[in-house]
């Protein structure tokens, strides 16, 4: 996991420990998810190449 990939998910945990609200949390965790799926997607590509 890169530097950057270790901030964005450190930005994604401290956002969903300031919310109080349960979707909300659900929600971040979901684009949290999303992201790194098109960085795996992303990644795969370039190993194809």
């Amino acid at each position: 996991m890169s530097d950057a990939e270790l901030l964005t998910l450190q930005k994604y945990k401290i956002k969903a420990m300031d919310s109080t609200d349960t979707l909300e949390r659900v929600n971040s965790g979901i684009e949290y998810v999303e992201h790194n799926i098109g960085m795996v997607a992303a990644r795969l590509a370039i190993q194809n190449i």
